[in-house]
């Protein structure tokens, strides 16, 4: 029976992994194992022990194997043999059991062509997980809610006790049971819950489907939650804090969910919302239902939803406590005990990199600010270490100390994700910290990898304080990047008018005319600018420029918009893109859309090449750069001559414009400049052969823009000629310019 198999397989199961895994007592394995075998193989069921990582099958009860008929040897994967993937199923549910007892779920198990209901649950041996499976055909299913079309309400109520009270301290069992009594008693086609990851947030994108019930109506139960509602429903019409039944032909409004349900063959759902007290925590929704089931047992399905709300918030308690254990208080990391706990199951994976990071200074911190001070600093990197590794395996193993797993991931990617967040962590414009890590290709090293890196890191924790004895370099107000250190932060900080647009004129040498401008971001924090070489560095390190660069080439583009309409003047505008914007797969794609949104030809927007950092990515830079060169676009190299940038530049890309940096322009005002005036004048006669437009920046006195006039340069940029000014002084400056012929 299904239900002694409950009690007992999970012991089973163990035996049977000790055996799997070895121990001394050679008898004592065989006796386990002939005893495991025989239980599970006598069992109708079928039965399944599979590896949580991997989803390897490793066991497969005689009912399972027989139908299964699979070649002596193969190594099977749960989800090519019920599924017919070559991947792990989207939706799996094997990792919500783990520390909650089963889970329950319907599947049409497209290769056995059975609709199961499949339970599973979860067990540790030795740091490595194992999910155990019980599948039974759902149409001899009669352990859980059985049809209830003959029953009055009194007996309707008494299997609801009955099953509920079998099911005792396992919410997800009495979860699914009550579903499913919501479906049969509703004549529905199927139920589903839906949850949203974070309690009272009615935001459509964090929904997920938590349970799912099917009637015989449905021949192929989906991995996948939008099969079975489109999500265009659950974004735009659940929305309601009390029941309310949609039919299909009402929603003509809303095209997308109309040709959603259409498309399913829905002509009704019913939305349940789900509270317990004030706090929200999801839907039920029931499809294609009875409206006269319905308004028949309308009071039962509403206790069974009340019962969901009670047995959504016990489980939720439940990881709740489950997580003081293993979670750090201040910064909802892993601790200590997780990284103990989790380090066996590393020792399974391959390719594995180790990060440890230790906050420089964290002690004159608590004094000079205060213990609240410090607590946010600590919060800050922990999140920060999270965000640039884009990285759950975050553990605070110490006061101001981190550790950071990051499995499967190949060397090269994990030294590149090292670099970024280095780079950030020794900015001089914030809270710095010391970084150590190491990588290696086999899991079970990982406590050789964590040794490695922490050598790393005391290095340059002592190399820190050798170069700040008196931890000189931290500041009040310098880990102000740290609190905008996120897509989200960066986006508000746009939106409420933080981020704004400056222009630095450019000149012509030949005239003296103003000839456009180049667009400067500029960052306002509690009324005060912030310096760019204090946010930029940061921004490029953590590979979110492209944020800004997009944000200020569509204002640029609105604002020559509006003023083309209004008959007013424009000049052309450079903007620059780090080059890990210009990397982007979509970046051509974006930029095309806003010039053509608001319909900006291609010849007034300079695409400046910005020389922040550098990338391995050449071969797609030359690729985007030609494309986008191809349609129109001017392409300008800045920094020109320092850094990064040199001659092979003008041979590779197709360049329009190069800015020579203002590193060069300063030795012109050198005593003894013959030697720089020298190689000024060799650059720019190669510019000019070539067709390329030259622009000096930083132009601060005359004697520098007669050299350059003399050298034939094109165009200057400075505060000579020109400071960098808002919006609105820019166009009243180019007001009062002569219009170009």
């Amino acid at each position: 029976m299904m239900t002694e198999i409950e009690q007992d397989l999970k012991q089973y199961a163990v035996k049977f992994i000790e055996k799997l895994a070895g121990t001394d007592n050679e008898p004592a394995q065989e006796k386990i194992r002939d005893l495991a075998v025989e239980a599970l193989d006598n069992v109708t069921d079928f039965v399944f022990i599979s590896d949580s990582i991997t989803k390897n099958i490793i066991y497969m009860n005689k009912a399972l194997s027989s139908v299964l008929k699979l070649k002596e040897g193969v190594t099977p994967s749960c989800y090519s043999v019920f599924r017919g993937n070559r991947a792990p199923c989207k939706n799996c549910r094997n990792n919500a059991c783990q520390g909650r007892g089963f889970t329950v779920t319907h599947n049409n198990l497209r290769l056995l062509e059975r609709s199961l209901i499949l339970k599973s649950t979860q067990f540790t041996l030795d740091g490595h997980v194992y999910t155990i499976s019980i599948g039974r055909p759902k149409e001899e299913n009669g352990d859980l809610a059985p049809s209830l079309a003959e029953l009055d309400d009194a007996e309707i109520l008494n299997k609801i006790l009955t099953t509920f009270s079998k099911h005792n301290g396992q919410p997800n069992l009495q979860i699914f049971s009550a579903i499913q009594f919501i479906g049969q008693l509703c004549r529905a086609d199927s139920v589903a819950v839906y949850e949203p990851r974070q309690v009272d947030a009615h935001l459509a994108e964090e929904f997920q489907r938590s349970a799912f019930w099917s009637s015989d109506q449905i021949s192929d139960v989906s991995d996948d939650p939008k099969e079975n509602l489109p999500y265009a429903f659950i974004e735009q019409v659940c929305t309601r804090t009390e029941e309310f039944l949609y039919h299909t032909e009402e929603l003509l409004e809303l095209p997308e969910v109309y040709q959603g349900l259409s498309e399913l063959k829905i002509e009704r759902v019913l939305v349940l919302p789900v509270f317990h007290g004030q706090v929200f925590l999801g839907y039920v929704l029931c499809r294609n239902l009875s409206e006269e089931a319905y308004a028949k047992h309308r009071l039962t399905i509403g206790s069974l939803v009340d019962a969901i709300s009670i047995m959504l918030y016990l489980r939720v308690q439940s990881i709740e406590l489950d997580n003081t254990k293993n979670l750090d208080s201040l910064t909802g990391l892993g601790n200590r005990t997780a990284l103990s706990n989790d380090l066996k199951s590393y020792a399974q994976q391959h390719d594995l990199g180790v990060v440890m990071v230790n906050i420089n200074g964290m002690q004159a911190i608590n004094q000079e600010q205060g213990v609240k001070a410090g607590d946010q600093v600590i919060i800050k990197i922990g999140n920060l270490i999270r965000e640039i590794l884009h990285l759950k395996q975050v553990y605070r193993i110490s006061g101001d100390e981190f550790v950071g797993i990051y499995p499967d991931i190949a060397e090269q990617e994990f030294n590149k994700k090292c670099d970024v967040l280095s780079s950030f962590l020794s900015s001089k414009n914030t809270v710095t910290a010391a970084l150590g890590s190491a990588w290696v290709a086999a899991g079970h090293q990982v406590l050789e990898a964590m040794t490695q890196a922490e050598k790393k890191m005391i290095e340059r924790k002592k190399a820190f304080y050798r170069e700040n004895p008196h931890v000189q370099r931290y500041r009040m107000g310098h880990d102000q990047m740290l609190d905008i250190m996120s897509p989200e932060h960066i986006h508000k900080l746009i939106d409420d008018g933080n981020f704004r647009v400056f222009y630095q004129p450019k000149f012509s040498l030949k005239d003296g005319s103003l000839c456009g401008a180049e667009a400067l971001i500029r960052l306002f924090l509690n009324g005060s600018m912030v310096p760019p070489d204090a946010f930029i560095p940061p921004l490029d390190a953590a590979h979110y420029t492209y944020l800004i660069d997009l944000f200020v080439l569509e204002h640029v583009c609105k604002v020559m918009r509006a003023r083309l309409d209004a008959g007013l003047e424009i000049r052309p505008v450079s903007c620059n893109f780090s080059r890990h914007t210009f990397i982007m797969s979509d970046f051509a794609k974006r930029l095309s859309a806003i010039l053509q949104q608001y319909q900006i030809s291609n010849d007034l927007i300079t695409l400046e090449i910005s020389e922040q950092s550098n990338t391995d990515f050449r071969k797609e830079l030359i690729e985007t750069a030609s494309y986008l060169a191809s349609r129109g676009f001017k392409i300008s190299i800045d920094d020109f001559g320092v850094a990064h940038s040199n001659i092979w530049e003008l041979a590779e890309l197709p360049v329009n414009e190069v800015k020579f940096d203002k590193k060069l322009i300063d030795a012109l005002l050198l005593g003894d400049n013959a030697k720089i005036v020298t190689i000024l004048n060799v650059m720019m006669t190669m510019c000019r052969d070539l067709h390329i437009k030259t622009v000096a920046e930083g132009v601060e006195k005359e004697s520098q823009e007669q050299i350059l006039k003399n050298l034939g340069c094109d165009e200057l940029q400075g505060y000579l000629r020109g400071r960098p000014v808002d919006e609105e002084s820019y166009y009243t400056q180019l007001e009062k310019t002569p219009k170009l012929a």
